[in-house]
């Protein structure tokens, strides 16, 4: 009975495949754990800084370590490791090509092929070439653009060292070569503008019609007779003839420029007050290598072939009878300054009633309208200062009679134009005759003096 019943009923048994599945999750368990333990043992046998060195230095780790996107983790076990090793910022930027890795270096050259195909424009294969950089290194346009500043800022070091060589080279030359004795004025001259035109223009310098049919009279004419015409227009004091003689062509420009027409033209403009009593013409020419022209185009002078007039506004609360009305008037007035040559200033102070081409007539010696007065001025050729005193009314009684007169400092600048045109307020006062007090007065409703050539006016 008993071998029936066990044949019947047999004991369970466990499938083959179940006992398989669990064997190979177990195996996967113990190979993922000792590949945990291998990661953390080599986690733990890197070599790295103590705490206390590294909060100790922080100011240092700051600007030693690279604070920005890095490339892979590789990289980033770079920097730990010249961490520990405390490089110099120098020897930092001078190693920093060789820590790249080769992928990276591989991916730059990639790159910089992408760059050359584009610029050619095989867009096809750049984009391939951006592509291939791109999977090597997500940050290869980054690490590109600091090699190439790398690069130029070595170049240029490297340029800079060869000019610094090189000039002082030149200078050991320079002080070598013996020195010839000369003249002064061929030791500062400077090269003239007909040396400088002889220089490029190999052709001979004749006067020469537009067109070549028709005849030119002024070739005729020997250098010496157009130079005496054009000297006797210098002393005619027409200096504007001189120069639209020289625009017609580069022969006149090149008679016009000589020499003795400008000194003579500087001799007779740079005297006191333009310039102070122990100065000449030639001593102020020796400043700009002896060249007369520039001299009195550069150097400061006051105009006496004209006036300067400043255009001055200002605004005045009016009366209204309606409460809910504000009124304002714009008040508009002019101030003239003509100056002589021997130091005698005329100064008018005037509104709109009459236009300014009758005004400026007015302003001589014996004017005896309101609002003018004389003085004298002078100029400070070093700081171009204008300076104009006993200024007073013309008063028949005498200096004696008045009791104030005023004084003001002005400054000559250049516009963008012109040489010499504007002078700009910078000091106005009133002064007690008796007393000799001064009393400064404000200067915020003056504008500009601009110069206005007069062509009645006879120097």
């Amino acid at each position: 009975m008993v071998d029936v019943d066990t044949a019947e009923h047999p004991a369970p048994v466990a499938p083959v495949d179940v006992l398989t599945r669990e064997d190979e999750l177990e195996r996967f368990r113990v190979a993922w754990r000792a590949e945990v333990l291998q990661k953390k043992s080599t986690l733990a046998s890197t070599v790295l800084p103590p705490i206390s060195q590294l909060s100790g230095n922080a100011d240092q780790l700051h600007d030693q370590v690279y604070w920005g996107p890095s490339t892979s983790s590789a990289q980033l076990d770079l920097a730990l490791q010249r961490l520990t090793t405390k490089p110099q910022p120098a020897a930092r930027a001078s190693h920093e090509g060789a820590s790249t890795l080769p992928s990276t270096r591989w991916a730059i050259d990639l790159y910089h092929e992408a760059l050359e195909c584009e610029q050619q424009g095989n867009l096809d294969e750049a984009l391939v070439l951006y592509r291939r950089s791109f999977k090597l290194d997500s940050n290869v346009d980054k690490a590109y653009h600091r090699l190439v500043a790398r690069q130029s800022l070595q170049s240029r070091s490297i340029s800079q060292q060869q000019s610094t060589s090189k000039q002082t080279q030149d200078n050991l030359s320079s002080a070598k070569r013996p020195i010839l004795n000369s003249s002064p004025h061929t030791s500062r001259s400077i090269s003239s503008l007909p040396h400088i035109i002889s220089s490029f223009e190999p052709r001979p310098i004749i006067f020469a019609p537009e067109d070549e049919h028709l005849p030119c009279p002024l070739r005729r004419l020997p250098d010496e007779l157009i130079l005496h015409i054009l000297m006797l227009l210098a002393c005619d004091r027409d200096i504007t003839t001189v120069e639209r003689f020289a625009t017609i062509s580069l022969k006149g420009r090149l008679l016009a420029a000589d020499s003795s027409i400008w000194r003579f033209i500087c001799e007779y403009t740079y005297i006191p007050p333009q310039i102070k009593e122990d100065l000449s013409a030639t001593k102020i020419a020796s400043l700009y290598g002896y060249n007369y022209r520039h001299t009195f185009i550069h150097h400061p002078r006051v105009r006496v072939d004209g006036c300067y007039i400043a255009v001055c506004h200002y605004i005045r609360p009016g009366q209204s009878e309606n409460a809910w009305v504000a009124i304002r008037h714009l008040i508009t007035y002019h101030r003239l300054l003509r100056f002589y040559p021997d130091g005698t200033v005329v100064s008018l102070l005037t509104n709109e009633e009459k236009p300014l081409a009758d005004i400026v007539h007015l302003l001589k010696p014996e004017i005896r309208v309101k609002g003018s007065q004389l003085g004298t001025w002078s100029l400070e050729d070093s700081q171009s200062r204008l300076r104009i005193r006993h200024l007073r009314a013309a008063d028949p009684g005498g200096r004696g009679a008045l009791k104030y007169e005023f004084a003001m400092d002005l400054t000559i600048t250049s516009s963008r134009n012109m040489r010499q045109v504007e002078s700009e307020m910078q000091w106005y006062a009133s002064v007690n005759v008796a007393t000799g007090e001064v009393q400064e007065l404000p200067i915020k409703r003056e504008r500009p003096f601009y110069f206005s050539k007069v062509r009645s006016y006879v120097v």
